[in-house]
Order: C-alpha cells, then sequence, then structure tokens
C-alpha cells in the first residue's frame, strides 16, 4: 500500500504499538525496497537474541564462522575473550605485530599449527614476538630470526609445536 501511495518515504510515518510487529513490518519493507529509520526502538534483527540464533544457526551451515562461534562462545561469558576491536585493526593494519607468551601455564606452545579458538583475523600477522624468539611469518612458514639471550634455535624449536625456518644470522635479542 505504501508504495501505492507515490510519495517521498521521508514524509510517511508507520506507528506500532508493540516491538513483535516490527518485525513483519520491517521484513515488507525490506521486500518493497522502502527505505526505514527506527525511531524508539531497535530494528528486529538487531536485537541481540535474534543476532545470537542467527549465529547458531551461521555456525551450523559455516563450522569456520569465527565471529559466530565467539559470539556463541561467549554467551553467557565464560571468559574466553571477545573480538572487540582487535579484527577492526587487525584487517585495517599493513603489519600485525603479536606480542605474547611462547607458552601457556603448562607449558604447551601458543604457537601452533592450527588455532583452536576464534581468530580476530585470518592471515594477518607479520611478526610474533614472545619472552623467547622472535618470529616472522614469510610464505613458507614461520622464520626465527632472533632468540632470547641464554636460548639456541634448538631450544626455541623444543618449545614450539610448528617446525621453524632457520637462516643464516640468527641474533639474540636484547632486554
Amino acid at each position: 500500500r505504501i508504495l501505492k501511495l507515490k510519495e517521498n518515504f521521508k514524509e510517511i510515518a508507520i506507528l506500532y504499538r508493540t516491538n513483535s510487529q516490527s518485525r513483519v513490518i520491517e521484513d515488507e519493507l525490506r521486500k518493497s525496497a522502502i527505505p526505514y529509520h527506527i525511531i524508539g526502538g531497535i530494528k528486529f534483527y538487531d536485537r541481540k537474541e535474534i543476532k545470537d540464533v542467527l549465529s547458531y544457526i551461521k555456525i551450523l551451515i559455516n563450522d569456520k564462522d569465527d565471529i559466530s562461534f565467539d559470539r556463541i562462545i561467549n554467551f553467557p561469558s565464560r571468559g574466553i575473550g571477545n573480538v572487540g576491536g582487535a579484527m577492526d585493526l587487525a584487517v585495517g593494519a599493513k603489519k600485525v605485530i603479536v606480542a605474547m607468551e611462547h607458552n601457556d601455564k603448562n607449558g604447551s606452545s601458543k604457537i601452533v599449527n592450527e588455532c583452536s579458538f576464534p581468530l580476530t583475523s585470518k592471515s594477518c600477522v607479520s611478526l610474533i614476538v614472545t619472552d623467547i624468539a622472535v618470529i616472522q611469518v614469510v610464505k613458507s612458514g614461520l622464520q626465527l630470526l632472533e632468540c632470547a639471550p641464554g636460548w639456541t634455535k634448538e631450544d626455541v624449536q623444543n618449545e614450539t609445536e610448528v617446525e621453524l625456518i632457520f637462516e643464516k644470522g640468527i641474533k639474540e635479542f636484547t632486554l
């Protein structure tokens, strides 16, 4: 019916009493390509509970959907972390340097062949700086550039799950 009015859409208001009515109205406006703006409420598809349900559906369709996985795994909060602004920074940066401890509290390498947590962004890291090594990400893998004082390249490799690439001239970094 709105399309039949042939009016300027900016001059039309649709009033409804309860939020439960908004989905049907929004769906019809979207189907008809009519621009709209909700005042005094939240768009149906922007509601937290709808985004949560859609995340479950999306993860069923694509189990590599890190954003949906992060939304599901962190509600209620489990302390696993969240994407937040890190994704925007990682995707927009020309060079991403990760500073971290080399091993977790159990002594296992944090530099692994396959990540088990949701990724902030895929294939964006340029350099990894840990407490025992400086490692550069290259096309062929991870190249050890520097070792901590008292550490050899073999020591670092023993603490690293991923097979490291060794080039000549591995330096000792200074603290």
